[in-house]
């Protein structure tokens, strides 16, 4: 998968998608614009143009990038096949899915020749050929031989038990299949697909295609239909419902992270869409704490499928602080990478083991909120019953925990930013109290500086003491350049508060520019 932001620049990819254009590796970074990619694909010979011209190719897969029409198929020169499904995001960006699918359009291209030729091939077909009568007890009439190598069953099994077929249909299938086989007696025909055991115990998906015959008089007569294995099919198509869902998962999360007012409740829809997703019963949030000690507290936000049940669990988990590397959340602050454990209650690095055998807790995983390489926050989920890791689920988990970190960071910022508005306001406040007290300190005792040298200018000129004029009036000029200062310094006051009086006279043009 592949996850542009609303200016089509490149966010992120998987592994699996790099993988299929080992050509364009160097365009596979974050930033990259999608039609950019696209050109360069052509450019470089990588895609199937189907005849049509590299203008006319690229403007009409741009068209569906824009908006996407459900998913579509794309030839590649290397004569890959590869369904891709986009959708554009709620916040403009947009999400793909890239789907492999050379071997399924093999598989459907064998089974139509099959499908056309089935009347003439029998023994030497790739599918199991099987009548029965159609009427009474449906006893059989056929199976071709190759039944041993699709199901493992010799042919005379399916002769000598009458409920060969009822016992081995998986019992979640067979009644969906028995309430849809009144249909070939409808119609004539009739397909279905459904889990049957093999010889050695195993299920594998199984494609049923029956047609019904009928005698002269049109009573049926007798059913004829064919096994085909489709578990591949099966399986691709469960894998690319997972794919699906974790690429939707992440979007709404991406989603909310963007949207979040608070730390909190991004966090809490993040718990309640991971145990959707993963149908686990519990979702906490350890937080680092903020008072330099660099623990893991507990948080009040949670996901309990059964509050009443995990009551107990949650009081524990709320009383107890993890140092780095302790129990789970300790071990993912001190990797900083997601961590899974099967069992709980075998683990000897899980402090709450008592806790968690008393309520049934087995499998648990958690992973590291990140700002850059800082862990933040430590989100938890449990399980039970004892679970292998699943890899690919981390790997998910990573990346919802970098987006969680960038909830973080926004609001560690919007504290940031706050708390350098208050200042500047109170550094504001300040200037204006200084302003304020300038006039009335400083030019106040300036005046009588000034008017006292004046007063001592005139006595000495009546008096004829020329000696203390020169000192005297350079106390004068001195005190009046100094009031000048002042006065200049409260009008630019009066300039930034927006309050300063124009006092408009006519001016000598000619003489000013002079």
């Amino acid at each position: 998968f592949i996850l542009y932001d609303r200016d089509d620049r490149l966010v992120l990819c998987n592994t699996r998608f790099r993988g299929m254009f080992p050509g364009l590796a160097d365009l596979l970074v974050a930033g990259t614009p999608f039609p950019e990619f696209i050109r360069a694909a052509v450019r470089r010979g990588a895609i199937d143009l189907g005849g049509r011209s590299e203008a006319e190719w690229i403007a009409d897969r741009l068209r569906r990038h824009e908006a996407p029409g459900g998913p579509f198929e794309q030839r590649y020169a290397d004569g890959r096949w590869v369904r891709i499904s986009e959708r554009r995001t709620h916040d403009g960006g947009a999400v793909a899915v890239y789907t492999d699918i050379t071997e399924l359009k093999r598989r459907q291209e064998e089974l139509l020749t099959v499908q056309v030729r089935l009347t003439h091939l029998l023994t030497s077909s790739p599918v199991v050929l099987y009548s029965f009568e159609a009427k009474e007890q449906h006893a059989p009439t056929f199976i071709s031989e190759n039944v041993r190598d699709l199901l493992g069953y010799e042919p005379s099994e399916y002769f000598e038990e009458p409920n060969f077929w009822l016992e081995r249909v998986h019992p979640d299938d067979l009644p969906r299949a028995l309430s849809r086989f009144p249909r070939l007696l409808e119609t004539g025909r009739h397909a279905h697909e459904y889990r049957f055991r093999c010889k050695d115990g195993a299920y594998r998906w199984i494609r049923d295609e029956l047609r019904l015959s009928r005698d002269e008089s049109g009573d049926p007569l007798e059913g004829v239909g064919s096994w085909s294995d489709i578990t591949e099919r099966k399986q691709a198509e469960i894998a690319l419902r997972e794919q699906t869902a974790i690429v939707e998962l992440l979007q709404a999360i991406a989603v909310a992270a963007n949207e979040a007012v608070a730390v909190d409740e991004a966090m809490r829809f993040c718990l309640d869409r991971v145990c959707a997703h993963t149908g686990w019963p519990i979702g906490h949030v350890y937080a680092l704490a903020e008072d330099g000690t660099d623990e893991l507290v507990p948080t009040s936000v949670w996901h309990l499928d059964d509050p009443e049940r995990f009551a107990t669990f949650r009081a524990v988990t709320e009383t107890m602080h993890f140092a780095s590397g302790v129990g789970l959340p300790g071990r993912v602050l001190a990797s900083g990478r997601p961590t899974w454990i099967i069992d709980v209650t075998k683990d000897p690095n899980f402090p709450r083991a008592t806790g968690a055998t008393d309520i049934g807790i087995k499998a648990s995983f958690g992973f590291p909120v990140l700002i850059g390489h800082e862990v933040v926050a430590v989100l938890e989920f449990f399980a039970s019953e004892a679970l292998e890791p699943d890899e690919p689920l981390l790997d998910v988990m990573a990346h919802i925990g970098t987006q969680l970190g960038r909830v973080v960071e926004r609001k560690r910022a919007e504290i940031a930013l706050r708390r350098a508005k208050e200042e500047a306001e109170e550094a504001s406040q300040a200037k204006s109290r200084f302003l304020a007290s300038m006039s009335h300190e400083l030019r106040t005792p300036l005046n009588a500086v000034i008017g006292i040298t004046e007063m001592l200018r005139e006595d000495a000129l009546d008096l004829g003491q020329d000696d203390f004029m020169e000192p005297l009036d350079r106390i004068h000029r001195a005190g009046n350049h100094l009031l000048h200062l002042i006065n200049e310094i409260l009008d630019l006051s009066k300039i930034e508060a927006g309050r300063l009086e124009l006092h408009l006279e006519e001016v000598d043009v000619a003489a000013l520019i002079q």
